[in-house]
């Protein structure tokens, strides 16, 4: 028998999210930390696959279980690569839940894990773009400034992979926000080696929007408590 470690969970979710989109790497995540429940924010917000309130009993609202029903469906769904997400407003006051919650932790990481496999993802998209368009002076991929953007998102990726991986303890709450942070900062500047097509609604900007809306949802609060 084998035993799922939180590395494993972790390192499958990111993978997940790299191959197959946000959607399938979420529904892994909460099924490993949070079974039966719809994960909220310390602020009651969500941002889920479209699917999953159908499986789920309990709210869990940043460390406190509550019954479904007091939940808002906001209004549009994101077509996102992998299935579409939706949003959702809870309006229960929760200041009582606990601010050191393990389980808040551990899934504010693994969703900066999610967050990680969607940027290597658009990474991967914004290579190959690159690759087959050309200028006078050859592909654009050897282009100085285009390179060193590229290589800004990959240190940045790599700096939140060795926060990420392994068995140990959640990375305190400040740090993990400046995961989240990096991350952003480096789908912004992947878009930009895009143009204007990084940004169309079909285009790689949905993939990014996926991912920055995880992290206004899960990550905006984190360390203010510290």
């Amino acid at each position: 028998m084998t035993t799922t470690t939180q590395a494993d969970v972790w390192d499958r979710g990111r993978a997940t999210a790299r191959t197959l989109g946000a959607a399938p790497a979420l529904y892994e995540l909460q099924r490993y930390l949070l079974p039966g429940l719809l994960p909220f924010s310390r602020d009651g917000f969500a941002v889920l696959p479209a699917g999953l309130a159908a499986d789920t009993s309990q709210v869990w609202l940043d460390g406190t279980v509550l019954d479904r029903g007091r939940e808002r469906l906001l209004p549009g769904e994101l077509d996102a690569p992998g299935g579409p997400l939706v949003q959702y407003r809870h309006p229960a006051p929760h200041d009582a839940a606990p601010h050191g919650d393990v389980v808040r932790l551990n899934w504010a990481r693994g969703v900066a894990g999610v967050r990680l496999g969607l940027s290597e993802a658009l990474l991967e998209r914004c290579v190959d773009y690159l690759a087959g368009r050309h200028a006078q002076d050859g592909s654009l991929l050897l282009h100085p400034v285009l390179k060193d953007a590229l290589a800004d998102a990959l240190i940045d990726q790599l700096e939140a992979a060795a926060v990420l991986h392994g068995d140990g303890p959640a990375p305190r709450p400040r740090l993990l926000r400046h995961v989240h942070e990096r991350l952003s900062g480096a789908d912004r500047g992947l878009l930009r080696t895009l143009g204007a097509s990084g940004f169309t609604a079909a285009g790689a900007g949905r993939l990014a929007r996926a991912s920055e809306l995880l992290a206004d949802a899960y990550a905006s609060n984190l360390g203010k408590e510290d």
